[in-house]
């Protein structure tokens, strides 16, 4: 009898180290940080073709957008005007940024010294593309003499 008083006191040792567990807190995962990066940076001429940037997301996904800078870039051997030049898109909900620089050869005593003017950045809220499963594509300007034209973004894919 004496026996049968110990076995509470024998099962709540054992259960003890069970239920004394500590609690882990731990970061959350942020959804909308970005996973891919599409970066082109064309050399200042007019023999090389500028390029496109194309996104193409998984069936049933959309691309969106954290990050979106496009620039217009010069070498600074030459009198050139770049003013409203535009960035155009597909897939992207009629997406247009508008790049301006002026440039003179008189600017940089440094030829061949490249001058940027970049426009976008990050986004607070994503810019989620028009269609899912549908490729994005960033098309820059026309080449032209003595400009570039670089283009960054910084997306993920999602429903």
């Amino acid at each position: 009898m004496r026996f049968l008083r110990f076995i509470p006191l024998l099962l709540a040792l054992l259960a003890g180290p069970a239920l004394a567990q500590t609690t882990v807190n731990q970061s959350p995962s942020r959804f909308d940080a970005a996973t891919g990066v599409c970066a082109l940076a064309g050399a200042v001429n007019a023999t090389q073709a500028a390029g496109t940037c194309t996104i193409t997301p998984p069936s049933g996904q959309y691309v969106y957008f954290t990050y979106m800078q496009v620039g217009q870039c010069q070498d600074g051997t030459a009198s050139i005007s770049g003013i409203q030049l535009n960035f155009t898109s597909t897939n992207l909900n009629g997406w247009v940024q508008e790049t301006s620089v002026l440039s003179a050869a008189t600017i940089t005593t440094n030829a061949g010294t490249n001058l940027c003017a970049y426009v976008g950045g990050a986004k607070a809220t994503p810019l989620r593309s028009a269609a899912p499963g549908t490729a994005v594509t960033i098309v820059p300007p026309a080449q032209t003499a003595h400009v570039s034209f670089p283009i960054l973004m910084e997306y993920y894919f999602a429903p």
